[in-house]
């Protein structure tokens, strides 16, 4: 009985990742600048790069910082890399 409650718990720990994605917000600097849930506009082809590109929505004048990094599966909201990061133009 402890093997299949055990069982159980690790098998919910490991799908512990979310599912949705978590936007990793930057000043020009890159300097961390908050995260939330979505993508900020940001193309899927552009999600998971090593560097901060510029929101889109931002850029449209929507509320939110100016560089993003989308992950597309996280464990928590403190898995944004630590800035500052490399902030690229596209």
């Amino acid at each position: 009985m402890k093997i299949i409650a055990l069982s159980i718990l690790l098998a919910m720990l490991g799908g512990a990742a979310s599912a949705s994605q978590l936007r990793c917000g930057y000043d020009s600097n890159g300097n961390g600048d908050g995260a939330d849930g979505g993508t900020a506009g940001v193309p899927e082809a552009q999600w998971d790069l090593p560097y901060a590109i510029p929101s889109p929505d931002h850029a449209a004048g929507k509320p939110g910082p100016a560089y993003a990094i989308i992950l597309s599966s996280y464990n928590s909201g403190n898995d944004c890399p630590a800035g500052p990061v490399e902030v690229r133009s596209n």
